[in-house]
């Protein structure tokens, strides 16, 4: 999500939630959240209390909120459930929080979102896919992803559709990783049946074509070679990355 919407996210949510509070000219609107700051969650936690600040560094710098600064307080709960709702809890009884933002992975926003529900506080989830979230009914949750978790083998089917037509194929074979948090190829513009009847294909394959440093468009098998390269016992440290296959084509693009 960029910085422009999460501003208007942060803004509309903000307001909704003072509707009916006296106005205190001066006291700030503060917004709560538990972050995994350490743990095994540091790395994207970290990332999304810089969004969160640069947030909130955009509403004040804009003048503020209902006429009022904007105050954000966010506690490291070290990638542990228990510690992500003893924080929720002190935020919104000890801190008093107007408002709170959500954490990240489901495995901490599914526990989380009960507590909020619990007070009635918004509860806008960065990232949180799993169905089970969601099944809950809660109606004071909002999402700023695309889609669940559990709807991401969708894709694969919906490929396999373009590739083949009506000839479905009865069985698949389908790499993948047993960790948590597998890596992702970015692959460049490759001419795979299913991108060929992308409308304007000719258009983008060109462009690919003029702009890459090697002259060409990616292949399939750059990216198989690049899938050889990753299945090393070796790199098994390299988790959550998103790695460009493509030749350099994103650099100067």
């Amino acid at each position: 999500m960029n910085a422009k919407r999460i501003a208007l996210a942060v803004s509309g949510a903000v307001a909704a939630a003072m509707i009916g509070l006296p106005a205190m000219a001066q006291d700030p609107i503060k917004i709560g959240s538990s972050l995994p700051l350490t743990g095994g969650f540091a790395v994207t936690g970290t990332k999304h209390m810089e969004g969160f600040q640069m947030c909130v560094k955009m509403i004040n710098d804009a003048g503020g909120l209902l006429g009022r600064p904007v105050e954000l307080i966010v506690s490291d709960n070290r990638s542990d459930t228990e510690t992500a709702l003893a924080q929720y809890e002190r935020l919104i009884n000890v801190d008093g929080v107007d408002i709170t933002f959500g954490t990240f992975s489901s495995k901490l926003s599914f526990p989380v979102s009960s507590v909020l529900n619990k007070y009635g506080m918004l509860h806008p989830i960065p990232s949180g896919g799993a169905l089970r979230i969601w099944e809950q009914g809660f109606d004071n949750q909002f999402y700023f992803q695309q889609n669940a978790g559990e709807y991401a083998g969708r894709t694969v089917v919906n490929g396999l559709k373009a590739l083949t037509g009506d000839d479905m194929p009865k069985t698949a074979a389908l790499v993948h990783a047993d960790d948590f948090f597998a890596n992702a190829i970015r692959a460049g513009v490759t001419a795979t049946p299913a991108a060929q009847k992308i409308p304007g294909y000719d258009r983008l394959s060109e462009a690919a074509r003029t702009r890459n440093p090697g002259g060409r468009m990616t292949t399939t098998e750059d990216v198989a070679r690049a899938i050889v390269v990753l299945s090393h016992p070796d790199t098994y440290w390299m988790t959550g990355n998103v790695i460009g296959v493509d030749g350099g084509e994103d650099i100067v693009g």
